[in-house]
């Protein structure tokens, strides 16, 4: 099949996150001098407990603190002269260690928090013991009224503790976290059961907002409900405001008994009945989920629709499996194009060259694979790839850079396993459809019904679309969505074709 050869390659820039030097402040150059040991952090966080006493509730809420690639926990030290340091360690999500503080024996090791913030130690150089840290910190870093992103939401959740050093048998600092301030959950709208009780989700909300003491606040939407971290103990005043896809307004309202480390539950779920997830079915960025033949979805916080019902990708994948081990019911197609690129800026075997001495990082041997969703895998490993051989070499997979792109500008929710590059078989059953048994047009025409419902998105082209599945140095597959048809012969750096972001859920 001939396609047009495209002569002039146009270079695009793939972002490579770099994790920097933690420490905003001169004299804090001492932590990484590098002439000490290097202290081994180990980090024990509490979760919230429930503010009527029921401990069992914290699970109900499925709150736990996980730690991510690249955090930053602050140390607050003490050095003999009584100046004050506001180190930081930087979390290694492939080692899962704390890096980036070293053992000083003329240093005390006062308290620890997270998340860490830059430009504290002149704030921080009059405090004696743990008990002022925490105090200080409070004052400098409250909560956020508008905590809608992930980020703002974990930026106003902050944890700070106890350092304990140990000097026998090696350097270790363990470090105990508790969250210094409350958090508000509200869980609210119809919610369905699937037949077999094995997955329950609502309806989204939005336009959500919550008054509390009169102060207007706008929360942060996970799977568990929305969330809002306060600066509050006693009783606050606290209302909450959301419509739901009826566009009806609801209110509910009631006051907390609140301190710190602690959550109230605030509730107004509807029962919907049973029914089964299904294939065109509208996904948010709540995690929310409205049945496919309603006939008029809600377009906000609509971020995709549902192609592949089942936990497949789940199974298939080993490195999902670990990652996000509640995704197992589908797979969701974004609603619009990531953008058009060459696969790759120069030919290379990666999976020979470079995945082969990766050990089992991804759980996968191969980038090649065709008969399994493991597109979750590849991603993560082309994310790498970028990040090492592209630095180095001049190697760059061009549509992860459009996928994370595409991430930032259309958040997912926590609860799912984020966007990411498709692999061939998930792609040609978007394409496919679901039940296919061979080449069709039959999902993209069910998709693009879809998303006709949605402002803003956009159909799927006639086109063709990369997969993150690799055939040789020079090829890679991909399917055109005109016909179906799956190729393998198309080159890398010649050709450009359309990408389209996936999720499990």
């Amino acid at each position: 099949m001939k396609r047009q050869i495209i002569t002039q390659i146009q270079a695009a820039v793939a972002l490579l996150l770099l994790v920097a030097a933690c420490s905003d402040d001169a004299t804090d150059t001492w932590q990484d001098a590098g002439n000490g040991s290097p202290l081994t952090i180990q980090v024990c966080s509490d979760g919230f407990s429930s503010s009527d006493g029921c401990p069992t509730r914290a699970a109900d809420i499925g709150y736990t603190t996980v730690f991510q690639d690249g955090d930053r926990l602050g140390i607050v030290a003490e050095q003999q002269d009584g100046n004050k340091q506001n180190l930081c360690a930087t979390y290694n999500g492939a080692t899962k260690a704390w890096e980036g503080i070293y053992y000083d024996s003329k240093t005390t090791y006062l308290s620890a928090y997270f998340p860490y913030q830059e430009g504290l130690t002149n704030q921080l150089n009059n405090i004696s013991d743990a008990g002022g840290v925490l105090s200080a910190l409070k004052t400098l870093m409250p909560p956020s009224a508008d905590q809608s992103s992930l980020a703002a939401y974990r930026a106003s959740d902050l944890l700070a503790g106890t350092c304990t050093l140990h000097t026998e048998g090696g350097k270790s600092l363990n470090v105990t976290l508790s969250h210094a301030y409350s958090l508000l959950l509200l869980r609210a709208g119809t919610e369905y059961t699937t037949p077999d009780g094995s997955f329950a989700y609502r309806t989204p909300l939005r336009d959500v907002q919550v008054n509390v003491d009169n102060a207007v606040c706008t929360p942060f939407a996970s799977a568990e409900g929305y969330r809002l971290i306060v600066d509050k103990s006693g009783s606050p005043s606290v209302a909450w405001f959301y419509t739901l896809p009826d566009g009806k307004t609801y209110k509910v309202a009631g006051s907390a008994s609140l301190s710190e480390g602690t959550y109230h539950l605030y509730k107004n779920v509807t029962p919907g009945g049973n029914r089964d997830l299904a294939v065109g079915d509208y996904y948010y960025s709540d995690g929310g989920i409205v049945p496919g033949d309603t006939p008029v979805p809600p377009g906000e916080g609509c971020i995709g629709v549902v192609y592949w019902v089942g936990d497949k990708a789940f199974q298939d994948d080993p490195l999902l499996k670990k990652d996000h081990p509640g995704c197992t019911h589908g797979l969701v197609a974004a609603l619009q194009d990531a953008g058009k690129t060459l696969w790759s800026s120069r030919n290379d075997d990666i999976t020979n060259n470079w995945l082969s001495g990766q050990n089992d990082t991804y759980g996968i041997a191969t980038l090649k694979t065709t008969d399994k969703m493991q597109g979750y895998a590849n991603t993560k490993a082309l994310e790498d790839y970028n990040a090492s051989e592209g630095a180095t070499g001049g190697y760059s997979v061009l549509p992860i850079g459009l996928i994370r792109s595409y991430a930032g500008a259309h958040p997912a929710p926590a609860s799912s396993s984020g966007w990411y590059f498709p692999s061939i078989k998930e792609l040609k059953f978007m394409c496919w459809g679901q039940n296919a048994s061979g080449e069709s047009t039959d999902g993209k025409q069910i998709l693009d019904i879809q998303f006709g419902k949605i402002t803003g998105a956009s159909s799927l082209r006639s086109s063709y679309y990369w997969s993150s599945t690799e055939f040789s140095s020079g090829r890679t597959w991909d399917v055109n969505f005109n016909s179906g048809y799956v190729l393998k012969e198309n080159y890398k750096q010649y050709y450009s074709d359309w990408v389209r972001a996936v999720l499990a859920f």
